[in-house]
């Protein structure tokens, strides 16, 4: 009965959206056919689907709840965090991780940690996410690090292992997560993808770690793709070995089994079983095979001896494994999760689950006035998809609150709605907002309907105010779009990466000529040449920003550390007029000015015809990442931009 109502009351109030009608079950899930399986069939995936890469290539189970691995850092597709609730037969989507690949989680200290095996870019960089029992998730962006992919503990201390711009690198923290400090210095390849604890040392491909002193060392030089490594007890004891799959790069969507490794303190040995997957869970080691789930009867440094449970076949394209509550659990290539006992007797078998929503919506990341009237945007609302009733997790969706009464007295009451016209996962509408004068463009950046490389159909909708409503007037489509300004007469898009690649191309912006009729009759707007930076100082998959005064545009242009430039950003100045004159050819921009530091410079932007302002969030001259704000004197002398004040972060 829930899918029948929800869409009788979309359609009969198409404003009405699933935040706003409070529902905490959305929607029951449609699971595909069954494949040849004696496994029960639990459901599907609610977000993975939605991408080109449906593939579970890992599960975890953590308090009841089984987490799901998912995506592919070859390209660029939305990636949220859900769980499976088998108590209540139902999934949860909790967090959007800004990754395009969630690998394997590590549960520490009652905390689940999640990386992210290839960040997004732009102004959401984040390394990993972890979850903390009554608070919920969070995300971390530690000072020089690029990508998290391991994590593990040793004594009061967490560990993970990445990559920086040097190369592999191994992060201690001493405060549960809070802080971290690199600990390996030299690396032999680009990136560390695992580490664990065995017998009091923290091992990375280049070494291992005391806890105090680091010790570069061979031994697992050729085991840069070894994946899980799983610390855990031989049979007869007491000595404990380290089991991991011989070679499989985290975060990809395709799988293929790999055989066994086994690490006892001094020697690395090659077992022939070839598994898919595997997990240490409940007290026993367990291994997805070809030919069923296994789990191992004995456990020495040598050899791993295995029995069958009593499932007579695994599912096709069966990839990950995990024990929980008495059944196996495995999910496929179509981004299903099947079950079974582990007698063989049997598990609840369904073809529908409930999808609960719990993640944010990100309200209030866009803000503007429309004269007295306030426009919000929540940038990660859930939508339902009225078409087929599917839920489309971070969509977006554009509220405005009309004031009356008196000041002293005001109040806000809300309009209808503006919803995405196709809703789409991580679609991001409303990501960013800007009005004038009854002018409305909305940003929405993470449109994408190949569901691979997100953002690269972004694009920017405008409405036009017309009493208590908007009516839409036109769509501009511009990849990788980020961000809007508007005006009466101008209107400029700053777009991250207009070619079809993120990684190549550089950050542009995008004037529009904006024409408003006597009345309120439409108002129409008309593309300028486009103009960008000549310098290249913005690194890579930059923001793009701009502010405008009566005089002048002004560009930020700021990538993140991963790579080229290593954060270093830079800001362009433009003569307002000649852009809004321009016909066939942009103009250059008459100054340029960059920082040599990977501070991030020009990532938020800000300018009157007196003062100008330039954001640098990763500024560390008095602290790291601590950030600084340089302000600018604006002259009618040439350079127009002459620096008045760096104003350092009151927190540092």
């Amino acid at each position: 009965m829930i899918i029948p109502m929800l869409c009788f009351l979309l359609q009969k109030k198409p404003q009405l959206t699933l935040i706003s009608m409070g529902l905490r079950l959305l929607v029951l899930l449609q699971v595909g056919v069954a494949a040849p399986t004696d496994m029960n069939l639990m459901g599907t995936h609610p977000t993975s689907p939605l991408t080109a890469y449906p593939r579970i290539h890992s599960l975890k189970g953590y308090q009841g709840r089984l987490y799901f691995g998912y995506g592919d850092w070859n390209l660029y597709p939305p990636c949220m965090i859900a769980c499976y609730l088998p108590d209540t037969h139902s999934w949860r989507c909790e967090f959007a991780p800004g990754t395009d690949s969630l690998a394997i989680f590590r549960e520490i200290d009652g905390k689940l940690f999640a990386s992210h095996c290839d960040p997004i870019h732009y102004e959401d960089f984040h390394d990993f996410s972890f979850f903390t029992p009554g608070i919920g998730w969070r995300d971390r962006i530690p000072h020089g690090l690029l990508h998290a992919f391991d994590f593990c503990k040793l004594g009061t201390n967490i560990y993970f292992a990445g990559g920086d711009l040097s190369g592999g690198l191994l992060m201690k923290s001493t405060d549960g997560g809070l802080n971290w400090r690199k600990v390996s210095g030299t690396a032999t390849s680009g990136r560390y993808y695992w580490c664990f604890n065995l017998n009091g040392l923290v091992y990375t491909q280049d070494g291992n770690y005391n806890g105090s002193v680091w010790s570069a060392a061979g031994l697992f030089s050729g085991y840069s793709n070894l994946y899980n490594p799983t610390v855990v007890p031989t049979t007869s004891g007491p000595n404990n070995i380290m089991v991991g799959l011989r070679a499989r790069v985290p975060g990809i969507a395709t799988t293929s089994t790999s055989t066994l490794v086994t690490f006892d303190g001094s020697t690395i040995r090659s077992l022939p079983d070839a598994v898919y997957d595997f997990t240490w869970a409940e007290g026993k080691l367990y291994a997805l095979r070809p030919g069923g789930i296994y789990e191992a009867t004995l456990i020495t440094a040598i050899s791993i001896t295995w029995s069958k449970l009593p499932i007579t076949a695994i599912p096709t394209d069966a990839t990950c494994v995990e024990i929980m509550g008495g059944r196996a659990w495995v999910a496929d290539g179509a981004g299903r999760l099947w079950a079974k006992t582990l007698d063989g007797t049997g598990a609840v078998p369904s073809t529908t689950a409930v999808i609960e929503n719990a993640m944010p919506d990100g309200f209030g990341r866009s803000i503007v006035f429309d004269g007295a009237d306030v426009i919000s945007a929540a940038y990660e609302a859930a939508q339902l998809r009225v078409a087929d009733g599917v839920f489309i997790p971070t969509a977006g969706q554009v509220s405005t609150y009309a004031s009356s009464g008196p000041i002293s007295a005001r109040t806000w009451n809300t309009l209808p709605d503006i919803l995405p016209p196709t809703p789409w996962i991580s679609g991001w509408f409303g990501k960013d907002i800007s009005v004038k004068s009854g002018l409305l463009a909305v940003v929405e950046a993470g449109y994408d309907p190949t569901a691979s490389d997100r953002g690269s159909a972004a694009r920017v909708h405008l409405y036009q105010r017309n009493g208590s409503a908007w009516q839409g007037r036109s769509i501009l489509n511009i990849p990788f779009a980020q961000s809007v300004v508007t005006d009466l007469d101008l209107l400029v898009v700053g777009s991250a990466n207009p070619a079809a690649n993120q990684a190549a191309g550089k950050p542009s912006l995008y004037p529009y000529a904006v024409t408003r009729p006597a009345g309120n009759g439409p108002i129409t707007v008309a593309a300028k040449p486009g103009i960008a930076p000549v310098l290249v100082k913005w690194g890579y998959k930059p923001v793009a920003r701009s502010a405008m005064s009566a005089t002048y545009i002004l560009g930020g242009f700021s990538g993140d550390l991963s790579r080229d430039n290593g954060g270093v950003g830079m800001v362009s100045l433009w003569n307002r007029a000649a852009v809004a004159a321009a016909t066939l050819t942009a103009p250059a921009p008459i100054q340029e000015i960059s920082t040599s530091a990977p501070d991030r410079y020009g990532f938020a932007v800000a300018i009157t015809n007196q003062y100008a302002a330039v954001g640098a969030p990763r500024d560390s001259a008095v602290a790291n990442h601590a950030g600084a704000v340089y302000v600018y004197a604006v002259m009618t002398t040439s350079p127009p931009l002459v620096q008045s004040q760096k104003l350092s972060s009151p927190l540092s």
